[in-house]
């Protein structure tokens, strides 16, 4: 395959490829949650309205600006960090989404 690829490695050093992957505290759910919705052909604001919805499901504290940081791989732009107004207004979307349902 061309293009970014995601890979986790473990500490004894393996390593498997992923389309989607949560590491850390309530990865358990973040990853249950990702093979449920996660599409290969999403758009990358789906994949960040996704990957924010899953973060703030399984965080313990609010997701905002000040304790998440997002960044995107692509073939044209390469690494990016999302600026926080773009992440913010992200949060702001899924805050409103939860609230209407």
């Amino acid at each position: 395959a061309n293009g970014p690829q995601l890979y986790n490695t473990d500490p004894t050093g393996s390593f498997s490829k992923w389309d989607a992957r949560a590491i850390g505290s309530g990865s358990e759910g973040a990853s249950n949650a990702l093979q449920e919705e996660y599409n290969a052909n999403m758009s990358l604001d789906e994949g960040l309205n996704l990957a924010l919805k899953v973060l703030k499901q399984v965080m313990e504290e609010k997701v905002d600006d000040s304790n998440v940081e997002v960044a995107t791989v692509t073939p044209v732009d390469g690494y990016q960090l999302l600026p926080k107004s773009r992440l913010q207004q992200i949060i702001n979307t899924l805050n409103v989404a939860s609230t209407t349902i």
